[in-house]
């Protein structure tokens, strides 16, 4: 199915919905091409995907992808940094609890969309597995992101909100560890409290937070 200049791209689903202003042909296929990766990448893998498959669900030739990226691992992940940038971004309100919120909703609400959560599964059963892919993968998308969460409490521990004796990578983990837990292995299948984000943030911060003398 070819890509019409007013069409827009729904991110992760593939949908195709009327566009009232309409965008360069280029820009569509370019996000048609992203979005058919993801599919493909959470429905296949990476290994079983292929850039004709991704081309055919973009509606798009082979000759168009290799306009823009060299390789399918190239392609993968451009997907996956637009994806999360687009998606999930890292957040500076200079509050460290709205910070850690709006990261933990956004979360919530986005892998827990049965696509996403494949798409998170086959990245980590897959891409680990490839020493040139989980490379780049870390050095543009993962050690990015972790450096920006870590400014941020760093920023927090200059305006005293957190404890100095802790770094920002075990603050990482503590906040990561029950995100993880209610996203992938809990097992109840009840759907996640609206406060729960705020659940979680209010915990952690109590052990975070800068001690205070009586």
């Amino acid at each position: 199915m070819a890509v019409e200049e007013d069409a827009d791209i729904s991110p992760l689903n593939g949908s195709i919905n009327e566009s009232k202003g309409g965008r360069p042909r280029s820009i569509q296929s370019q996000q048609a091409i992203l979005d058919a990766t993801l599919t493909l990448l959470a429905q296949e893998g990476f290994k079983a995907m292929t850039i004709e498959g991704i081309a055919a669900s973009a509606g798009v030739g082979k000759k168009t992808i290799y306009r823009w990226w060299n390789s399918k691992e190239e392609l993968v992940i451009d997907a996956i940094k637009s994806f999360q940038l687009a998606k999930n971004p890292i957040i500076d309100t200079g509050s460290l609890r709205e910070d850690l919120i709006v990261m933990c909703r956004n979360a919530f609400q986005i892998w827990s969309w049965p696509l996403a959560r494949d798409l998170v599964v086959k990245i980590l059963g897959e891409i680990t597995g490839q020493t040139t892919i989980y490379q780049a993968f870390y050095d543009q998308i993962a050690a990015p992101r972790f450096e920006q969460f870590a400014h941020i409490i760093r920023r927090a521990q200059e305006r005293g909100e957190v404890r100095s004796d802790l770094d920002a990578n075990e603050i990482m983990g503590f906040i990561a560890g029950p995100v993880w837990y209610y996203l992938f292995l809990n097992l109840s299948n009840e759907p996640l409290a609206p406060d729960l984000p705020e659940k979680l943030v209010d915990v952690l911060l109590i052990g975070i937070a800068k001690r205070r003398n009586a």
